[in-house]
């Protein structure tokens, strides 16, 4: 699999994440990627530590990498 395939295999991975799985899914492996963030555990509203991505239709998964992919280097973390 080349890098362009390999990015839109992580695309597809976080779009089909979506809101409240229930399940955590920080220190997932997708290839050698594994996920270190995501947004509902990170955009929490100050007073009821609801998240805010649902109701503003936002979500996303930050990735780091285990091992080069194209031009990246392993290590690297992509937001």
């Amino acid at each position: 699999m080349n890098a362009e395939q390999f990015f839109a295999t992580l695309a597809m991975n976080s779009y089909n994440q979506g809101y409240a799985t229930g399940v955590t899914n920080v220190g997932l492996t997708v290839g050698p990627a594994t996920i270190i963030a995501e947004s509902s555990g990170l955009l929490l509203h100050p007073i009821t530590n609801q998240p805010l991505d649902k109701p503003t239709g936002f979500y996303a998964v930050a990735y780091r990498l285990t091992q080069a992919v194209g031009d990246l280097a392993a290590g690297v973390a992509m937001r």
